[in-house]
């Protein structure tokens, strides 16, 4: 009796702190388990990398005895039941420490892998395992918590709204079927000129321009995808991608943009993006469109991809009309720890 008291404390059930050394390979369990198919390549991607790490467990858990809090690998909460993990919230600063990355509204905490096992839903250990990481967030000097959900999943909203998060924005995820009919595109026009390495500076204001700020606080635009300098392009050869970029300008001042990256994988997706100033917004979409579509359909078996904002309406209905589907839509919500500057 006495052993198992002992054991009862060492190992309880209930909430506790995240063990890298220990949770990696149950975490990933619980998470293929919770959301099943609807985790897109990049979410396997991120399981499977969790089950490789689970092997070097010892090393990374040298590794978070001296990093920052909320640094490590998944850090955050698991909830226990009879020894067995069935629930998880991760959580980490963003930007992470040391990235050099600006902090609007100042340093944030991102909350996610939240998943509950199916046979344990409706008691409360969503609610406690969210409450824990708003807690520790707070703690450690966070002026916000953020996250991602999925906009049909309607019983993780509820919770969310109930703990005051307030939605920021949503991003929209299109993708086009390789097998989708070509007499559906848009006809090409001359209005557009290629870019040219000079370029990339004024294409990557343009990104943040168009790009909405209820989500930049959480969703930055990065410099990277709109490099054009030599070094980027041979980048771009050995990884097996090709970019280019085609403006739109009025007088000396550019407008939109629209960007193609062909994947030479064979199981890539081809990525398209749009950026449009809100001054021109609903005015250009099918011009840009007909050009990025007219360049990707050249290399035809890859679907083809794009994520858009809440307030890209008139590209939306454009994409939809040339065969894009919408396969996911995000959330983006943020909980105010303290005033917001």
């Amino acid at each position: 009796m006495v052993a198992q008291a002992a054991r009862g404390r060492r190992n309880p059930d209930g909430i506790r702190p995240f063990r890298a050394i220990t949770d990696l390979r149950p975490v990933a369990d619980l998470i293929a388990l919770a959301f099943g198919d609807e985790l897109d390549e990049a979410g396997r991607r991120a399981l499977r990398e969790m089950r490789w790490l689970a092997w070097v467990s010892p090393l990374l858990w040298l590794t978070n005895q001296v990093v920052p809090p909320g640094e490590g690998v998944l850090s955050g909460f698991v909830w226990v039941e009879e020894g067995r993990i069935v629930g998880n919230a991760s959580i980490r600063p963003f930007p992470p420490y040391g990235s050099g990355l600006p902090r609007p509204g100042g340093q944030g905490w991102l909350i996610g892998n939240v998943a509950v096992h199916p046979d344990y839903r409706r008691r409360g250990i969503g609610t406690a395992l969210m409450e824990a990481a708003i807690t520790f967030a707070r703690q450690h000097g966070g002026a916000w918590v953020g996250l991602q959900v999925r906009a049909n999943n309607e019983a993780a909203l509820r919770l969310y709204r109930r703990l005051g998060f307030r939605e920021e924005g949503q991003v929209i995820f299109l993708r086009r079927p390789p097998g989708a009919p070509p007499e559906a595109l848009l006809t090409p026009s001359r209005l557009l000129r290629p870019a040219r390495s000079g370029d990339q500076r004024r294409i990557y204001h343009l990104a943040r321009e168009s790009w909405p700020d209820g989500l930049a606080w959480m969703a930055p635009v990065r410099p990277d995808p709109y490099r054009l300098d030599l070094w980027e392009r041979l980048g771009d050869w050995l990884s097996g991608r090709r970019r280019s970029w085609w403006l739109w300008e009025q007088g000396e001042r550019l407008l939109a943009a629209v960007g193609v990256e062909v994947r030479r994988q064979r199981r890539a997706s081809h990525r398209l993006r749009l950026l449009v100033a809100p001054s021109v917004r609903g005015q250009v979409e099918a011009t840009l469109i007909a050009q990025g579509l007219t360049a990707l359909t050249a290399a035809p078996g890859h679907p083809i991809t794009i994520r858009l904002s809440h307030e890209d309406q008139p590209a939306l209905e454009l994409l939809q009309g040339v065969g894009f589907e919408a396969v996911q839509t995000l959330i983006h919500m943020r909980l105010p720890l303290r005033e917001i500057s």
